[in-house]
């Protein structure tokens, strides 16, 4: 091989080490094109509201101690109507979850702080952890949670638990989440 720019022939591991750095490249721009797309899904998706029908509530409860969660009691993110949120992407049952924000519409307890936090599976793989602060019984629209955390398998059960300067009380939310299709070459807006 001939270095074009001078004349002059490559050895042999000049010709390899160009080789791999062409093949380096070509590999950190596939990294680049799955980060891409990564990326337009968190920003172009189809959010799903959940509870998915607007006269139904999503009623957490904390422990029932102040300022404690109840030991390792985890309970199920179910609506008022036994409908479970891991349970809501029915249409794409082997994509993975993504819950993205987390909207407080009520809270039992005005100014009082509440420390939620949500898991997946058998052994409660941490999703995200947050605080609210309910200023009002009757919480405004803005007081909502964004949520960058991991993605949730398919087919994991979600799990929350929560505690509260006053024991036993409730927050009303609904969740916004979307999936994360598999690497299959489908347009990801084309499919919800």
């Amino acid at each position: 091989m001939i270095n074009l720019n001078t004349g002059v022939a490559l050895s042999q591991t000049t010709v390899n080490e160009i080789t791999n750095t062409n093949t380096t490249v070509t590999n950190s721009e596939t990294t680049i094109n799955e980060v891409d797309e990564e990326i337009l899904q968190e920003f172009h998706h189809n959010t799903k509201i959940f509870p998915e029908n607007s006269g139904i509530a999503l009623t957490l409860t904390a422990g029932p101690v102040a300022n404690a969660f109840d030991g390792d009691v985890w309970g199920r993110l179910t609506d008022e109507d036994g409908n479970h949120f891991d349970e809501m992407f029915t249409r794409h049952p082997t994509w993975d979850r993504h819950l993205s924000a987390i909207v407080m519409e009520d809270a039992s307890a005005r100014d009082k702080v509440y420390h939620l936090e949500i898991s997946y599976g058998d052994s409660r793989t941490m999703v995200t952890r947050m605080r609210f602060i309910a200023g009002n019984t009757k919480a405004g629209a803005t007081n909502r949670t964004a949520v960058r955390a991991v993605h949730v398998p398919a087919g994991e059960r979600i799990y929350y638990h929560m505690m509260c300067e006053t024991a036993n009380a409730t927050l009303e939310v609904h969740l916004r989440a979307h999936c994360h299709e598999p690497d299959e070459g489908v347009s990801y807006a084309n499919t919800h």
